[in-house]
């Protein structure tokens, strides 16, 4: 079964006690820690044994910080930096989360050497000496290291510790609240999925709009912007189905006074499909008011026999259309203005005519 991988990261000789029981610890979790000293690390013999921890790190799931009072030893392929920073740098450059731990003494050292080069300035601060650094020519390096963690853009957060109970309290909390974002992102993305099934369902579209899940699978949405994004597929829906039932209307035109040998196959360019969906509904009474601004449809005048009344097709004078059912058809175009075409924008209005018109 596999288990996460902690890397640990440190000076060794001045912190072994710290190591030693954050190894007993990781392992108490069920996880498998990574530390030099246990032999975790693969020592390839074609390579330096600093590459070998640095390269370890890409194996690993979450890497654990500890800074005190010794720099360390400088990394052979690095520009100065310490073997612990080129860990820190990597784990990084891999995203993988960090907790930073520093020895409360060093962090005290370092906001004293802070606060007396904006006052004295850094050569100043520089020759003060700090009892909590063991090799004073180190202690400028040391707080540069532990500035660099706390400017970084995300997962800079940097705790101070007296004793390891400090390190174990925090990370105790800090898993906990990880395994809760897990489960949080299980249920979204169980949500999706049975998102994805509803699309699936949705009658008369052609376009199940893959692009939606995709965006919530991709991105962990959260409730919220998951309603959000359902809100525009219900609006697209509905515009694409107003538009089937235009296309309906011109093929029922088409059926009546087409030949049966000539192509009815309806296409148009995207410079018509462009107008159409510049109408802006906003500005309509209704539907009627809609279809009319469109250019492809006008209301007879009611016939004197019949309760019903006449749909005109003005692709073609002449093409007028006299049925009860072709009315109820034409009246069912308020439902998806309503829901759809009146609350839609124009690039989605254009997306629907498209997927309508002149997709496969």
């Amino acid at each position: 079964m596999a288990v996460p991988k902690v890397f640990v990261s440190s000076t060794c000789y001045d912190l072994a006690e710290e190591r030693a029981q954050l190894e007993r610890f990781i392992v108490s979790y069920g996880f498998q820690s990574i530390l030099s000293e246990y032999s975790d690390v693969f020592y390839d013999p074609d390579e330096h044994t600093h590459n070998a921890c640095v390269k370890e790190i890409a194996h690993c799931d979450l890497f654990i910080l500890i800074i005190s009072g010794r720099f360390g030893g400088k990394h052979i392929d690095g520009s100065g930096e310490s073997i612990t920073q080129a860990e820190y740098n990597e784990a990084r450059r891999l995203k993988i989360p960090i907790f930073s731990f520093v020895k409360s003494d060093v962090l005290n050292a370092q906001l004293y050497y802070k606060e007396n080069v904006k006052s004295e300035g850094k050569e100043f601060a520089a020759r003060i000496q700090y009892p909590s650094i063991y090799k004073q020519d180190d202690a400028v390096k040391i707080f540069s290291f532990i500035q660099s963690v706390q400017h970084a853009r995300e997962n800079n957060a940097i705790e101070s510790y007296l004793s390891f109970s400090d390190i174990e309290n925090h990370l105790r909390k800090q898993w906990a609240a990880q395994f809760f974002k897990f489960l949080q992102n299980r249920k979204d993305q169980l949500d999706v999925e049975h998102i994805s099934s509803i699309l699936e369902k949705l009658s008369g579209s052609s376009n199940k709009l893959e692009s939606l899940v995709e965006s919530l699978h991709d991105n962990n949405q959260g409730e919220e912007k998951t309603q959000e994004l359902l809100n525009q597929t219900e609006i697209y829906n509905n515009v694409e189905l107003f538009w089937e039932k235009v296309k309906y209307m011109m093929d029922f035109f088409d059926r009546i006074y087409v030949d049966e040998d000539q192509d009815k196959v309806i296409k148009f360019s995207k410079e018509i499909i462009r107008n159409w969906s510049q109408v802006d509904p906003k500005n309509m009474d209704g539907h009627f008011d809609y279809l009319l601004a469109l250019g492809l449809f006008k209301m007879e005048d009611e016939d004197e026999d019949e309760e019903f009344t006449g749909i005109s097709d003005l692709r073609s004078p002449g093409r007028t259309a006299w049925s009860p059912n072709l009315n109820r058809e034409f009246d069912s175009f308020k439902k998806y203005y309503e829901s759809g075409v009146k609350k839609s924008n124009m690039k989605l209005r254009e997306k629907a005519i498209n997927a309508v018109f002149n997709e496969s």
